[in-house]
């Protein structure tokens, strides 16, 4: 089964050069061996010369009019218009894409004014999604600099002559923060996770909100993956044992199920790790006595548009009237605001876990590789597979790693206190494996697998983690995560190289593979 070689530990970069409480800040280029790393509002480039070698620092890539204090927030690699590019995105709202060629040209220099925290690329629709602190995404096709300009751009201007774009348009709908943004393998969706504790997939053909998935955490990552590219449980042979695995697993998602929805309605509720939302929206998260309350997920509590009669009468505070805060002092992210959108809203109690609507997504297309898309989303301390094609909860939580980080199945109240997030999810479809990467330092690999079909609700998934790295707990917060994929013309083909950086310059690298005749998920 799958193998993990630690290959070497080597300091990459200065630690007084990184910032804190950002994002992903590391990518790949497996086609031109290349380490990318964002520092401040510079992005450097490092030649991977072998893959068992740290990699050596080639230069710095420039962009015109840097702003005073700006500072990268993630990037992402992809192809646009058939160039491999680098993209990054700042904390002033600016967006920079530059060619990964020889002279990293500047290829467009978007000017922004909020804050912009997520970023993803589309090759085939030639499109880039960016998310903001205005709780909005952006989607743009086919960014180009104009003909006859220098790329260069001005920003402080929110219009800039030099940029343009083939289209523009805004999705608008979450009430906070979205750390991430994901398109679908065909570009025909888009996958948001915001701190408001919810996952959203987006049509942008049409531009409508096609799907909501609510849940008790902050949602920090999200990826489609593809069922084709799963692999078989391990176990007796299905003629042997027909769908008894599956139906095991199944029951085990009923139970789970069941479990939430037996939480009770009442202060406790508060105490909970499960909520009540409105029927009709949702409330910001707000604030509360933190000494009122003693429960493992007392920092990524959410408050929603409940009826507070109780609550209140039993002593809690009324969390309906109070400013929003929360216990991520060291965040960067912005603090929910505005007006509550269910003041008005007639108040029910619902399915802990929360899914809105569903009759407008399909399936990607007649490909058997596409046709029916699953949904990986992470939390401070979850990963979840949803199956956004179903329409009830108990059928759209498909499977669910708790504690997905942590090195003990239940960890105890002080271990949870140190805020937390899995913010990387980098998911190796020739592998069937999903890289989570949380802040605390600790890399998860979870595989994702086949079970059977059912004959009363289909195929059958499941996700398993196989180990966590490094093997040892490390006391250094993460920078970011990249994958370098060996090409498949080669014996290394089905071997990648994980790169795990660190905030203090440190720079662990990993070789995960499939031995040939290995029995069992070893690290070494």
């Amino acid at each position: 089964m799958l193998a993990s070689h630690h290959l070497y530990t080597a300091q990459l970069f200065d630690a007084s050069a990184p910032a804190a409480s950002k994002l992903n800040l590391t990518a790949v280029s497996s086609r031109r061996s290349l380490l990318f790393v964002a520092l401040g509002r510079r992005v450097s480039v490092y030649t991977i010369s072998h893959h068992a070698q740290p990699p050596v620092f080639q230069r710095r890539l420039t962009y015109a009019q840097p702003i005073p204090g700006d500072e990268i927030n993630s990037i992402t690699l992809g192809r646009l218009a058939s160039d491999e590019t680098v993209v990054a995105v700042y904390d002033s709202g600016r967006t920079v894409c530059w060619k990964v060629d020889a002279g990293f040209p500047v290829l467009w220099d978007r000017p922004g004014r909020v804050s912009t925290w997520g970023c993803a690329v589309h090759e085939e629709t030639d499109a880039v999604a960016i998310s903001a602190n205005s709780h909005t995404i952006m989607v743009i096709r086919s960014p180009h600099t104009a003909p006859g300009s220098s790329g260069a751009s001005s920003a402080s201007s929110a219009s800039d002559p030099a940029f343009h774009a083939d289209e523009e348009f805004e999705l608008a709908g979450h009430a906070s923060n979205i750390p991430c943004v994901s398109f679908s393998a065909s570009g025909r969706y888009l996958a948001s996770a915001s701190i408001d504790f919810s996952v959203r997939i987006w049509s942008t053909s049409t531009k409508q909100l096609l799907f909501i998935f609510r849940y008790s955490q902050w949602c920090w990552a999200v990826a489609f993956v593809y069922p084709f590219y799963f692999m078989p449980a391990a176990g007796p042979p299905e003629a042997a044992k027909p769908d008894v695995e599956a139906e095991e697993h199944q029951e085990e998602q009923d139970d789970m199920i069941d479990e939430l929805r037996s939480e009770s309605r009442t202060s406790s509720q508060l105490e909970s790790e499960y909520f009540e939302v409105s029927a009709d929206y949702f409330d910001e998260p707000q604030s509360s006595d933190a000494g009122s309350l003693a429960n493992e997920d007392v920092q990524s509590m959410p408050r929603r548009a409940i009826d507070h009669s109780d609550d209140i009468a039993n002593g809690l505070p009324d969390t309906q009237s109070q400013p929003t805060t929360d216990a991520d002092s060291g965040s960067d992210f912005e603090n929910a605001s505005g007006p509550a959108a269910a003041a008005a809203a007639t108040t029910v109690a619902v399915d802990p876990i929360f899914v809105e609507p569903t009759e407008l997504l399909e399936p990607e297309n007649g490909s058997a590789i596409l046709a029916h898309p699953l949904l990986l989303c992470s939390t401070r301390k979850d990963v979840l597979l949803l199956n956004p094609l179903s329409s009830t909860a108990s059928e759209v939580v498909v499977d669910r790693v708790e504690y997905a980080v942590c090195r003990t199945s239940r960890p105890s109240l002080i271990d949870l206190m140190v805020f937390d997030r899995i913010t990387v999810l980098e998911w190796i479809p020739d592998m069937a494996i999903v890289i989570a990467g949380s802040y605390s330092g600790t890399i998860a690999v979870i595989k994702l697998e086949t079970l059977g079909v059912s004959a009363h609700s289909g195929p059958q998934y499941r996700m398993r983690r196989l180990f966590l790295l490094p093997q040892k707990p490390v006391n250094r917060q993460l920078y970011g995560v990249a994958v370098y994929r060996h090409p498949v013309d080669t014996s290394r083909f089905r071997t990648i190289t994980l790169y795990i950086a660190y905030l203090d310059g440190q720079l662990m690298a990993y070789e995960l593979f499939y031995p040939e005749g290995g029995d069992g998920v070893y690290c070494g």
